[in-house]
């Protein structure tokens, strides 16, 4: 599933604000927007608007949001750098310019270079984290981890098609 630039950007600013807010509670709660289908009424009634519980804990350990938030943000720069470069791309190819297709391609590799080591990365401290059994919120975590995961295929794509 290839995620779109507003959607990467959503889950990944997702999952880096609620690591990073972990051990904060919101102050009051936001106006619903109005439901548009009976599923959407339904889950708001589930957050119907009213004063705000504590937490009964963050959602990541400081030490897990120090060590995670900055392995998501490594895709995050990738992919962030690999839009910026998509339309080089593409201008470079009608222009007919082997030499910015070429250098682009290259970047493009590079990229995906960090993108799979940010996964690696991710991977690892997950392992890890499991392993100290303490507690998580699995939700973030995997979103965190698909944003991660995701990267590499995207910019592999792109690496295919670029060689074609």
């Amino acid at each position: 599933m290839k995620l779109t630039f507003p959607f990467r950007a959503a889950l990944a600013g997702l999952a880096l604000a609620a690591s990073a807010a972990c051990s904060e509670t919101a102050a009051q709660t936001q106006p619903a927007a109005q439901p548009t289908s009976e599923v959407d009424a339904k889950i708001a009634e589930l957050f119907a608007e009213g004063p705000t519980q504590p937490r009964e804990r963050p959602d990541f350990s400081n030490e897990t949001v120090l060590k995670l938030n900055p392995i998501v943000g490594r895709a995050k720069a990738a992919l962030d750098r690999y839009d910026e470069l998509t339309p080089q791309l593409a201008a470079a190819r009608e222009g007919g310019d082997k030499t910015r297709i070429s250098e682009i391609t290259a970047e493009f590799a590079r990229l995906k270079a960090e993108t799979d080591a940010a996964n690696t990365a991710f991977q690892a401290e997950k392992k890890a984290l499991l392993g100290r059994g303490e507690y998580y919120n699995e939700v973030v975590l995997a979103a965190m981890e698909q944003f991660v995961a995701e990267a590499p295929a995207e910019i592999a794509e792109a690496l295919t098609q670029s060689g074609q």
